[in-house]
């Protein structure tokens, strides 16, 4: 299990959530799994599933005030996933204690795994924390010496996040993101119990305890968590993470608009739109073709044929919150793909595309297409320059098969219609695109007949 790397980790884990050092994450979507990678599975004993935070249902677990219980059991090695002298851990969840009171906890240190008395000169690693009437607790044991820290407001019938930190004889207790209480303990000690064994009700004795209300989003690290990443935990958690894009496809003809739609149900979101252009997603400026860049709508004018599966994306920040879409694509509909030689054939005319690198000009706006059909041609060609605005500086030249020049204008306008009828008969002409540097940058053929 512990040969996971972070990065397999956080294909399981939303990205708010720490990996390094990461035991177990029980986010009770339908189930008590741990979902961390590491198999530390939950059996449940009359806990139910519920509503979250959030209003997802079954997304957290209820326990009704009977010995209701998640039990992990031992598949937490203290020896091998914690350490075995002076180590740091740290854990946190999410509870919503009912108003008639009662006890929920995270397993607790006197009765793990069926030990009822640990060692005077052991400590037992379990992480005890619990809410009771209306604070937070959490407690180990040292050389036979318990060790407490109790604070916080908790609120009936409310989330609060409550976490906690032990490292280097520092014990912290965090609540909704706030340290509420320290205290120094012994730490010099041997691993007694596992460190996780209980979610729900606690246990003395061998006696459970009543549990009541709710509890979702359980984390266990072999490490301490900073003060960062546990603030981060408390407000990144309620994030909505359903920002999506429509149309999911965009399909429309060359020259028209583009145009795409975020939602997100996060408060006050700003806007990032990326498109990969083969080389990994890049963010889109206002600039060229695209407007809208940082708002909800995004606008891609005059798309091209090179436009063609072009995906496109966002990315929403509210707060703490940063939420990836889903990936739409534009779909250009008046082509049927089908090359010969330098002519590809769209709607119902032949028609020869060049696209143009410019020099000078940044991804994503450095490519633009000429279009000049119909090609084979009799007596007319129309010749579209696309986003000429960027083509600033070139010229289109057409010479025949002898090299005499039949036609030449700086790219400065929309579109040009030729009349053929003086070019001096059938035959292969050939369409020179040449740069501000009197360089030609690309050589086309086109078909009189």
């Amino acid at each position: 299990m512990l040969g996971l790397t972070a990065a397999t980790l956080a294909q399981n884990v939303p990205n708010y959530v720490p990996t390094n050092g990461l035991i177990g994450w029980w986010p009770f979507n339908g189930n008590a799994n741990d979902e961390s990678g590491n198999g530390n599975n939950g059996t449940v004993n009359g806990a139910t599933l519920a509503s979250d935070r959030n209003g997802q249902i079954n997304k957290a677990y209820s326990f009704n005030g009977v010995p209701n219980r998640i039990e992990i059991g031992t598949s937490i090695n203290p020896s091998t996933q914690i350490g075995s002298h002076n180590s740091s851990w740290s854990a946190c969840a999410w509870i919503n204690k009912n108003q008639y009171g009662g006890t929920l906890a995270l397993s607790d240190y006197n009765s793990i795994a069926g030990n009822t008395n640990p060692g005077e000169n052991d400590m037992t690693l379990a992480l005890n924390l619990q809410v009771y009437q209306n604070y937070a607790n959490v407690g180990l044991r040292s050389n036979g010496i318990d060790y407490n820290v109790s604070g916080g407001n908790i609120s009936n019938s409310q989330w609060h996040h409550i976490a906690f930190t032990a490292n280097n004889g520092v014990l912290i207790l965090f609540v909704d993101g706030n340290n509420v209480g320290q205290t120094n303990y012994n730490s010099n000690y041997n691993f007694y119990e596992s460190p996780f064994y209980r979610i729900g009700s606690s246990m003395w004795n061998g006696n459970y305890g009543p549990s009541t209300g709710f509890i979702d989003d359980i984390g266990i690290w072999n490490r301490a968590l900073t003060q960062q990443e546990i603030t981060y935990l408390y407000n990144t958690v309620s994030c909505a993470n359903n920002t999506t894009i429509t149309p999911q496809t965009n399909s429309l003809q060359t020259l028209s608009t583009a145009t795409f739609n975020a939602t997100t149900s996060d408060n006050n979101p700003s806007y990032l739109w990326q498109s990969d252009f083969g080389q990994g997603y890049v963010t889109l400026n206002n600039f060229g073709n695209y407007s809208g860049t940082n708002t909800a709508t995004l606008n891609l004018s005059n798309v091209q044929l090179s436009n063609h599966n072009l995906p496109i994306r966002v990315i929403t920040t509210s707060g703490n919150c940063i939420d990836t879409s889903n990936v739409a694509v534009i779909s250009i509909v008046d082509t049927c793909i089908n090359t010969i030689t330098d002519t590809t054939f769209i709607t119902v005319t032949d028609t020869l595309l060049i696209n143009t690198n410019l020099t000078g000009v940044n991804p994503p706006n450095n490519v633009n297409t000429i279009k000049i059909f119909p090609n084979p041609a009799n007596d007319h060609i129309t010749i579209n320059y696309g986003n000429f605005t960027v083509m600033n500086g070139y010229q289109l030249k057409i010479e025949n098969a002898i090299g005499q020049q039949v036609f030449q204008t700086n790219i400065m306008q929309q579109s040009d219609y030729l009349n053929l009828t003086t070019w001096g008969g059938n035959g292969l002409y050939f369409v020179h695109i040449i740069n501000p540097q009197g360089n030609t940058i690309d050589i086309r053929k086109i078909v009189l007949q």
